[in-house]
């Protein structure tokens, strides 16, 4: 969700309406459209600037495309279904930072499963295409979500709680947030 850049190149790079006219969530929030090579391109210059200037993991938030809001209105032009569009997204970033010493993890705000949503996520989408997760426990329902991993993904390093106190987080890797 990226308001200022697409409102600002609705057609390059923004998710539309049907009728073309850019899409806002129910916070009047624009939103990229990860299937349009403008945002593609957009968000993979400021991960390669972000790897340039010495980040060692990016962390993409809201990586998904919008499930609040009246998304019956949302124009798919592009004729790519969400979890395509997503999946391709993801293995074009990687290979654009395949020259830096960077990892690619993701924020994960809701329950996923094995089947693609509105969202356009799945669980397999999430481990095959980033280093890390990080769970907004509050959010996400870390067993379900665990119990869906494949069972040779590593739970320990690459799945990331992301707590409200370092007390409740009981795995080796863990984010304190406020």
């Amino acid at each position: 969700a990226d308001s200022s850049y697409a409102s600002s190149n609705a057609a390059a790079a923004g998710l539309c309406r049907s009728t073309g006219a850019i899409w806002y969530d129910g916070s009047s929030s624009c939103w990229l459209d990860p299937a349009k090579k403008g945002a593609q391109d957009y968000i993979a210059a400021i991960c390669k600037e972000s790897a340039e200037l010495g980040f060692k993991e990016l962390l993409l938030d809201y990586y998904s495309y919008p499930t609040t809001g009246n998304t019956s209105q949302i124009g798919y032009g592009t004729g790519v279904e969400p979890s395509a569009a997503l999946t391709d997204f993801a293995k074009t970033l990687r290979e654009q930072l395949s020259s830096y010493d960077v990892k690619l993890s993701v924020v994960l705000r809701q329950n996923v499963t094995a089947a693609a949503d509105a969202s356009g996520l799945t669980v397999s989408l999430l481990a095959d295409s980033f280093d890390r997760i990080y769970v907004d426990t509050g959010t996400v329902d870390m067993g379900a979500l665990t119990a869906l991993l494949p069972a040779d993904y590593d739970k320990d390093a690459r799945l990331v709680p992301m707590v409200r106190s370092a007390s409740a987080a009981n795995t080796a890797s863990y984010m304190v947030i406020q």
